[in-house]
């Protein structure tokens, strides 16, 4: 595992085209990408890696064929990331107690 990330689409089987061209990130995490997770607008990328990181890329801020998008957020934990998920912050009080109750 040598930590790069490529976004593959499924229509055009390839990493060029489709909703984020060419997009490469090629030390997202040093050793294994643990996990992907898009964000629901497509706009930013969370990632883990066996590094004991997560890390949160603005995707909406990469040009195609430019380089790697900004990494806005870093964490680090004591020991290896194996899955992380972004999800929707709740808004209503009925999400706001699903959650709670999902997470007890």
């Amino acid at each position: 595992a040598d930590g790069r990330l490529l976004i593959w689409d499924f229509f055009t089987r390839s990493c060029e085209g489709g909703t984020v061209p060419g997009l490469t990130i090629p030390e997202a995490h040093e050793g294994s990408v643990t996990s992907v997770s898009w964000s629901r607008s497509s706009t930013y990328l969370l990632t883990s890696g066996s590094d004991k990181a997560l890390r949160l890329w603005d995707v909406a801020a990469a040009a195609p064929h430019s380089g790697p998008p900004p990494c806005r957020a870093e964490l680090r934990f004591d020991h290896a990331v194996d899955h992380a998920e972004l999800r929707p912050r709740p808004t209503s009080s009925r999400q706001r107690r699903q959650a709670g109750a999902a997470g007890a």
